[in-house]
C-alpha cells in the first residue's frame, strides 16, 4: 500500500478522534445561559489569629446573572449584607462588625466583567472570573479561579481565593497592645447558585429600593441586615 495513502488515513483517523474528545467541551462552551437569579449560596472566609484559625459564613446572599450565548460572555453580580457574617462567637463577631464598620459599609459585593473559560469537561468548567470586589467601602479589580458546574437550567459558581485586609483599609486586627492580632491575609470563600428567572435583568435587583412585600427570594433574606 502507497506510504503516502497510510499517513493520510492515520491522520485522518487522529483528526476525527481529536474531534470527538473536544465535542463536549465545544458544545459545553456555546451552552447559553439565561437570565439568572441566587437561588442559594454562601460566602465566608478562613483568618488566623492569635488564639488560633477561625472562619464565619453567611448565606444572606442576593444577585443575578445577566443571561448570553455563552459562558465567557455572562456579566453579574452577587451582594451579601455584613452584618450577617457569623463565626460562631458573639464578642468575635462585635469585634469583626467594628472592623468592617458595617453601619458605613452594608454590603459586601462582586460584580462580575468578564468570563475565561480555562478548561470543561462534563458539566463542569474551570474558569477565571475577572470583576470587582467591594469591601469596606474599597473596590479593588481582582481575578479569581473558579468552577462553574451546570446542574440542569442552574448553574453554580464556586471559588476561593486569597485576600489581604490591608487592601480593603480594614483596621482593628489588634487589640490589648498588641497580644491579641488578626492576621492581614484570609481565604475567601463563595459558594452561590443561580436558576432562571423571569424577570429582566433591570429589574431583578429589589435589595436596595422595594418595599419588603415586592421582595422575591434572596432579596427578601437579605434586605433585614441593611
Amino acid at each position: 500500500m502507497n506510504t503516502w495513502r497510510v499517513r493520510c488515513r492515520w491522520s485522518a483517523r487522529l483528526a476525527w478522534i481529536a474531534l470527538l474528545l473536544a465535542a463536549p467541551s465545544m458544545v459545553h462552551a456555546q451552552r447559553a445561559i439565561a437570565n439568572s437569579v441566587v437561588a442559594e449560596g454562601r460566602l465566608g472566609f478562613d483568618g488566623h489569629a492569635t488564639p488560633g484559625p477561625w472562619s464565619a459564613w453567611t448565606d444572606s446572599v442576593a444577585g443575578q446573572l445577566t443571561g448570553a450565548a455563552t459562558l465567557e460572555e455572562v456579566r453579574g453580580w452577587v451582594e451579601f449584607p455584613a452584618a450577617t457574617l457569623d463565626s460562631d462567637n458573639g464578642r468575635r463577631d462585635k469585634d469583626m462588625r467594628k472592623s468592617l464598620e458595617t453601619d458605613k459599609y452594608p454590603i459586601i459585593r462582586f460584580d462580575l466583567l468578564g468570563v475565561l473559560q480555562e478548561e470543561a469537561f462534563g458539566d463542569s468548567s474551570r474558569v477565571v472570573l475577572r470583576g470587582t470586589f467591594d469591601l469596606h467601602g474599597v473596590q479593588q479589580e481582582v481575578t479569581m479561579e473558579a468552577m462553574a458546574v451546570f446542574e440542569d437550567s442552574r448553574i453554580r459558581l464556586k471559588t476561593d481565593f486569597p485576600l489581604n485586609l490591608e487592601d480593603y483599609d480594614i483596621g482593628g486586627l489588634s487589640k490589648m497592645l498588641g497580644m491579641l492580632k488578626m492576621n492581614k491575609k484570609i481565604t475567601v470563600h463563595v459558594d452561590v447558585v443561580f436558576e432562571p428567572s423571569f424577570m429582566a435583568p433591570s429589574s431583578i435587583r429589589l435589595c436596595e429600593n422595594a418595599p419588603a412585600d415586592q421582595q422575591v427570594g434572596p432579596c427578601r433574606q437579605a434586605a433585614p441586615a441593611r
